[in-house]
C-alpha cells in the first residue's frame, strides 16, 4: 500500500470515526524498522508510551515510533458499558512457517460501565520467528499471517486495526543478491 493511500485511508477513517462517534486506533507496520501509530475520537483520552496522545472528537493524532517497538497504547472512549473485559495476545505469524511469531499485539479491555479502556502493546521484528513460536493451545483465530491482510480488534464504539507486511524469508535477501551479480556478470 502506498503511502498516499495509506494517507487517503487514514483521512477516510477519521471522517467516518467522527461521523460515527467511535474511536480508532491503527498500528502500522508496513515500513521496516518502524511503527506509525494513528489514534483518533478518544473522548477521554489517550497516551502513547506514557506520554498524552490524543483527546475529544475529531482532532486524530498520528506519530511514528522508530524500531520494532514495544509500542504501548492506552485509550478510553464513550462505550456505554459495552465493552467484553478481556485480555489476550495476538500472534502475526511467518507467511512461510505459521509457528514462527514476527509480532504480538496484547491487549486489556474492560468498561467501568460508560466508558471502555484499552490498553494495547504491540512489538514487531524484522526477523522471520525474531519472536520465538506461537505457544501450544493458542486459539487459531488470535493467529494471523503476516502481510495477508488488514487485522481488527474492535471493542464497541472502537476500531482497532493493524497493517503488516511480509517478512523475507533470510535466504531470500541472498538469492536475490545472488540473481543480481550473475546478471551483472553475464552481461560482461
Amino acid at each position: 500500500m502506498s503511502n498516499i493511500s495509506k494517507l487517503a485511508l487514514l483521512a477516510l477513517t477519521g471522517v467516518v470515526s467522527s461521523a460515527a462517534h467511535a474511536a480508532v486506533v491503527i498500528f502500522d507496520d508496513t515500513v521496516p524498522g518502524e511503527i506509525s501509530v494513528y489514534a483518533n475520537d478518544f473522548e477521554s483520552g489517550a497516551y502513547l508510551n506514557g506520554n498524552f496522545f490524543q483527546y475529544g472528537i475529531g482532532d486524530p493524532a498520528n506519530a511514528v515510533i522508530a524500531g520494532e517497538g514495544p509500542v504501548t497504547f492506552q485509550g478510553q472512549w464513550m462505550d456505554v458499558g459495552a465493552t467484553p473485559g478481556e485480555s489476550k495476545t495476538f500472534y502475526f505469524v511467518d507467511s512461510v512457517n505459521n509457528s514462527l511469531v514476527n509480532g504480538t499485539l496484547s491487549i486489556s479491555r474492560y468498561t467501568d460501565g460508560w466508558d471502555g479502556f484499552i490498553t494495547a502493546t504491540y512489538t514487531s521484528t524484522a526477523t522471520a520467528g525474531g519472536l520465538g513460536s506461537v505457544p501450544f493451545g493458542t486459539d487459531p483465530a488470535d493467529i494471523h499471517v503476516v502481510g495477508s491482510g488488514t487485522f481488527y480488534f474492535d471493542s464497541p464504539f472502537m476500531s482497532g486495526v493493524v497493517y503488516t507486511a511480509a517478512v523475507p524469508a533470510p535466504g531470500a535477501m541472498a538469492l536475490v543478491g545472488m540473481g543480481g551479480l550473475l546478471a551483472a556478470r553475464r552481461r560482461r
